[in-house]
């Protein structure tokens, strides 16, 4: 019981000794910040400078601006047509009557169906014949004895008639013609349209 009655006097005692000790810290404050809690300070602070960042525009944002799309113009270009190639019997015909022509010796009726560089050697021809005339004093006379053509497949505008030919030369001696001179040739003579119309335009010797 004694015991018992010690203990609780101890617990007492610890109890009032802890009051004690809390009102003497309390009586070293001041009193009135006890009632009047201190009053906040304010500090100015600098206002923010405020900077105006110019909008930058995306190119995605940016407005389209539709330009028209020039269409080519299709400029219809002319096919190209290859010269009018002279016929089969347009090549003959131009041929033989240049031949008629040698025959009657009608000399500018044989070099008005020649063309360019025919016509040249039609025209060396008919000197040579007037040549050799002129040097014995008599007037041959020319005859066509052999003739045969055919024409051949055209080579572009121009169209080949292969010729056998034989010319004689013939002088009258009064009382009888003598065969002066003889010429076999085998040529290709070259027909083109000139103007709309066959024209012999070369004559070759054939290979």
């Amino acid at each position: 019981m004694s015991m018992r009655v010690l203990y609780w006097a101890a617990a007492l005692l610890s109890i009032v000794l802890a009051v004690v000790i809390y009102l003497s810290m309390r009586e070293g404050e001041d009193v009135t910040s006890r009632r009047h809690p201190p009053t906040p300070t304010f500090v100015l602070l600098p206002s923010p400078t405020i900077r105006v960042i110019p909008t930058v525009v995306l190119p995605s944002a940016m407005p389209t601006v539709w330009t028209p799309t020039p269409t080519p113009m299709h400029v219809a270009t002319p096919t190209p047509t290859s010269p009018p190639t002279p016929s089969e019997d347009q090549a003959e015909e131009v041929v033989h009557a240049y031949f008629e022509a040698i025959d009657s010796e009608d000399y500018e009726g044989a070099l008005a169906r020649t063309h360019g560089r025919a016509r040249e050697q039609t025209s060396q021809i008919v000197d040579e014949i007037r040549s050799q005339e002129q040097e014995s004093g008599q007037q041959a006379d020319i005859r066509v004895t052999q003739l045969q053509l055919s024409s051949q497949p055209a080579h572009g505008s121009v169209r080949p008639v292969d010729v056998v030919a034989t010319v004689g030369a013939y002088a009258d001696l009064g009382i009888a013609e003598v065969e002066v001179q003889e010429l076999h040739t085998e040529a290709v003579f070259d027909v083109a349209l000139v103007e709309g119309e066959p024209k012999i335009v070369d004559i070759r010797q054939r290979s």
